[in-house]
């Protein structure tokens, strides 16, 4: 059974299936309303699906020219007259792909020039095909691709390229025509023919805008690989690093841990999941809660993620306990991921702070010992940070033994806290950094005297905040002190003892 569509203006499409017919007339309406205009076209277009096509193209579109004829007017003089306007009157295709049927049936308006002007301008309106009816057809995607099969866009004839050089052909043609459309309104790249003489005369009224175009045309196959290809494979290319500022050789020029290019939107209220755990800011109410995690890598795409739950790994984001407060794993992932999570029964989160490697979990009964402590502990570790250099991460918890799990957190004790409740938050800061410090520099013996550790953390941490009394937590050995305050001395100071270049 033959299967007729008719389009809301000429022409009508005729094809096998009726899925078929109602897309091309849908592909049709919409590149109407790109273009604001109909092409020249004839009453009925067939569309075609067959088995293969002559030079193993997936879809052909055929468009007759115009006829004409001249006769001798009555009072004897010539005249043209067109007998045929001509226009689309065949699609022929592998298969019925929506994209495919958007870019065949956009021919109907650009068909006639250099493959390089034609297919980029095609692929340009079938992109407008998808942009005003997105729930039928796709919009082209800008793959990462370096291009590097790409012959000169200026002698490129598509008929004679192997399948790379075909279709690096056509997404560099592609990417030309995106350029200019950001210099000039779609609508005029849309025509019926095209010559590089004109396409080059638009570039010259285009004026410096357009320079990088006309200097990659003028470049040849590897100037147009530079300026169009994705050479770092961030989904950028190069016209848009230019734009931005960015290296064309570097993802990630500025190392935040986002590819050049994602959008803002994608980094807004993101927390990163590397080796160090990081609070997401919320925690689960007192009735539980149930969590939407939204997790991308660097290049923005959707990746799977667990998170923690009061330092244990959560299996469910549907039934998180009560109270419980949320964190990023501590994981070396492949590429940088992002995390943010939202859901019902979710409240801001008074138990955890994380920064620059540190994580502290308070436990419910000390969550209001949580912003000094941290407050004096960012302090100190900003003053060790100046004059040892960057530290170790550190975990903490405080009031609460370290759990086994997906954490091992390093107790601070509830003495060590109501010691700081009196005496203030610095001291206990002032210890707790010097800990981490020593035992990232493996100074102190395993299994040796506590007396002695606790010695080495009260000089060190007297050295950081220039504090006599800091550092104390118990009873302390003044000499075992005094000894650690000389061999640091002796060995040109804390940074060069702690970097092991004194033995």
């Amino acid at each position: 059974m033959i299967w007729v569509v008719h389009a809301l203006a000429a022409p009508t499409f005729r094809a096998d299936e009726p899925g078929l017919a109602a897309l091309t007339t849908a592909a049709w309406a919409a590149a109407t309303t790109c273009t604001g205009r109909e092409p020249p076209a004839y009453a009925t277009i067939i569309v075609d699906v067959v088995d293969e096509l002559r030079g193993g193209f997936a879809g052909r579109a055929h468009v007759a020219g115009t006829s004409t004829e001249t006769r001798r007017t009555a009072g004897g003089e010539l005249e043209r007259r067109v007998v045929d306007p001509g226009g689309m009157w065949l699609i022929r295709l592998t298969d019925d792909e929506p994209g495919r049927v958007a870019h065949e049936v956009a021919h109907a308006w650009v068909h006639g020039g250099p493959p390089a002007l034609v297919e980029g301008a095609t692929d340009l309106l079938a992109d407008c095909i998808a942009r005003v009816d997105p729930g039928r057809f796709p919009r082209e995607s800008l793959e990462p691709r370096a291009l590097v099969a790409l012959a000169d866009l200026r002698t490129w004839t598509n008929p004679d390229q192997p399948a790379d050089g075909r279709h690096d052909g056509y997404v560099a043609a592609f990417r030309l025509m995106v350029e200019v459309a950001r210099l000039t309104p779609e609508r005029e790249l849309w025509r019926g023919d095209w010559t590089w003489t004109d396409f080059d005369a638009l570039l010259a009224h285009l004026g410096e805008p357009a320079a990088p175009l006309r200097e990659a045309l003028a470049g040849g196959a590897a100037a147009q690989r530079r300026l169009l290809g994705d050479l770092d494979g961030d989904r950028v290319i190069g016209a848009d690093e230019l734009r931005l500022g960015t290296d064309p050789l570097l993802p990630d020029t500025d190392g935040d841990g986002w590819w050049d290019g994602v959008p803002d939107s994608l980094r807004a209220h993101r927390v990163r999941v590397d080796e160090n755990p990081r609070c997401l800011g919320v925690a689960a109410g007192p009735a539980g809660a149930a969590l939407e995690v939204d997790a991308v890598d660097a290049k923005g795409g959707a990746v799977k993620v667990r998170l923690l739950a009061d330092g244990q790994e959560l299996g469910n984001f549907s039934r998180v306990p009560p109270g419980a407060s949320l964190a990023t794993p501590a994981r070396k992932m492949p590429s940088a991921t992002w995390v943010t999570v939202r859901g019902g029964g979710i409240v801001p989160d008074t138990r955890c702070w994380s920064r620059s490697g540190w994580f502290v979990l308070a436990d419910p009964g000390h969550s209001a010992d949580l912003p000094p402590f941290t407050e004096a502990l960012a302090g100190v570790d900003t003053l060790a940070t100046e004059r040892l250099g960057p530290g170790a991460p550190a975990r903490l918890a405080l009031g609460e033994p370290s759990r086994e799990g997906a954490l091992t957190m390093e107790q601070v004790t509830e003495a060590q806290l109501a010691r700081a409740r009196q005496h203030g938050w610095r001291s206990l800061a002032a210890n707790v950094v010097a800990a981490s410090r020593l035992e990232a520099a493996s100074l102190l013996e395993p299994d040796g005297l506590p007396a002695e550790a606790a010695a080495a953390r009260a000089a060190l941490a007297r050295w950081l905040v220039n504090e006599p009394q800091a550092g104390v937590a118990g009873a302390l050995d003044p000499l075992r002190v005094a000894a650690w305050q000389l061999r640091s001395v002796l060995c040109g100071g804390w940074r060069r003892l702690l970097d092991g270049k004194c033995g």
